[in-house]
């Protein structure tokens, strides 16, 4: 067994990247991985240089120590051939010293470029190909490659290594585990567990090195190095099944992002041209999540909280202005998005009762008609639109029996899915890739008609 050391881009400027790679190796690690990130976990982190620059700095500033990405994602965000070219200058400058490490990526960073974020299944099968072009353009041969994924055209890398790199490929789960036997070099997992380690073994893995990941937070100070941990990577301070029950702090992140960042945007680069013409209506769409609290949506909920405040808030404000802020906090509405929602933990389960859910007449409304109230709603300038009678009697209960409603949450969330013992739970899935045998079916008929209306299918 050997003992790496992780250098983290999410916490560290690229200069402090270099002067700790020079440290681990006069400390005697035998080899380190460099993570590959556009965008930190989480903002507090603080940092996110581009790697293949630091890369530079380390080769020039090492000498024995082996380097590797962990892990690098060439499906969308950059095109595997400039990743082959990349790894291949890096190698040329540390002989022998450096691996390339692959994954799938993360929507996180992948998405920065607007291009479609495919589903688990294609991003496996992106990154067979991509790791193919990878090898071609290793040879030094100028190739032209037009796969499923990939084009390249007349491409030839005139920098190499004397040896090519050796490509470890990232796998948390048995699909991407048996992909790495099959094609990589090696294994790199942040937690391998049992059954990640036998399928790869059992695809052409045996032999083969394999990299696992623990975090530890070190300080003089035991207190502060509890206070660091629990600020920068929070979500691995949750062992067991914890990690997948709650909400990572990034998805909290996410929603707000989402749910209140870009509506406060919006407003307030409407605002001053609305006071110019005299007055002007603005609608935001809150939910019934944004007056209620429901199990299993606390990300979600939280954040649409926040724009029911900001926006009753803004209602009182702009009103001199003559600017009429409606608030609009829709039940169920059938628009089809179970679909391409994203589900944690045991997604099939959890989309199952969401698409059911969705399809009851009497839970949930036509988006048609929910739309016709909010127009209605705005044109007369209501402070609140409360959709469906369903959630217009929950506000009421959730006003006049406070304990009540928290105890038919509480039950409720005993109904629902629970968690998962292991650390795939904190994997995302689309609805599409969350199908049972009860969704789609007969009790989700609604749902999948409102999807084909609202232009919810997948290309």
């Amino acid at each position: 067994m050997e003992l790496g050391f992780a250098l983290s881009s999410e916490d560290h400027s690229p200069n402090e990247l270099v002067r700790q790679a020079q440290i681990a190796e006069r400390a005697g690690f035998t080899f380190a991985l460099i993570s590959d990130h556009f965008h930190p976990w989480v903002s507090d982190q603080g940092e996110s240089p581009f790697v293949w620059s630091t890369l530079g700095g380390i080769a020039q500033s090492t000498e024995k120590i082996r380097v590797g990405t962990g892990v690098t994602c060439p499906l969308i965000r950059i095109h595997p051939a400039i990743v082959a070219q990349a790894a291949a200058s890096v190698a040329a400058m540390m002989p022998g010293r450096f691996f390339l490490g692959v994954g799938t990526g993360e929507n996180l960073n992948e998405h920065v470029t607007g291009a479609r974020w495919p589903l688990a299944w294609e991003r496996l099968e992106m990154l067979e190909e991509a790791v193919e072009v990878i090898r071609k353009l290793w040879s030094g041969d100028e190739i032209t490659h037009r796969g499923e994924h990939y084009t390249v055209e007349q491409a030839r890398l005139y920098t190499l290594p004397d040896e090519p790199p050796e490509i470890y490929v990232a796998a948390a789960k048995p699909q991407a585990a048996q992909l790495a036997g099959r094609i990589g070099d090696g294994l790199i997992s942040t937690a391998p567990d049992e059954e990640i380690v036998e399928t790869f073994e059992s695809a052409g893995g045996s032999g083969k090195p394999k990299v696992g990941m623990a975090h530890v937070a070190y300080d003089e100070d035991e207190e502060a190095g509890h206070e660091r941990a629990h600020k920068l990577w929070p979500n691995l301070a949750l062992a067991g099944s914890g990690g997948q029950e709650l909400p990572a702090p990034r998805d909290f992140e996410e929603a707000m992002a989402v749910h209140f960042w870009a509506p406060l945007h919006t407003m307030l680069a409407a605002i001053p041209h609305m006071r110019r013409q005299g007055g002007g209506r603005i609608v935001n769409i809150s939910s019934i999540g944004g007056k209620i609290g429901v199990p299993h949506l606390a990300p979600y909920c939280a954040s649409k909280f926040a724009l029911t405040g900001l926006s009753d808030s803004l209602r009182g404000e702009l009103a001199k202005d003559l600017i009429y802020v409606t608030t609009v906090c829709p039940g169920m509405m059938r628009t089809g998005s179970p679909f391409n929602a994203w589900f944690k933990g045991r997604h099939r389960d959890e989309f199952t009762w969401f698409a059911v859910s969705d399809s009851i007449p009497l839970m949930s409304i036509d988006s048609g008609r929910a739309a016709a109230q909010v127009i209605d709603a705005c044109r007369h300038g209501d402070a609140e639109l409360i959709i469906t009678w369903p959630a217009k009697l929950a506000v009421i209960a959730n006003a006049v029996m406070p304990d009540a409603v928290a105890l038919g949450m509480n039950l409720a969330n005993r109904v629902l899915p629970g968690p998962i013992d292991h650390r795939s739970g904190d994997e995302r899935h689309s609805g599409w890739q969350s199908l049972s045998n009860w969704a789609p079916s007969k009790l989700t008929t609604l749902t999948e008609r409102a999807a084909a209306e609202n232009n919810e299918l997948p290309h």
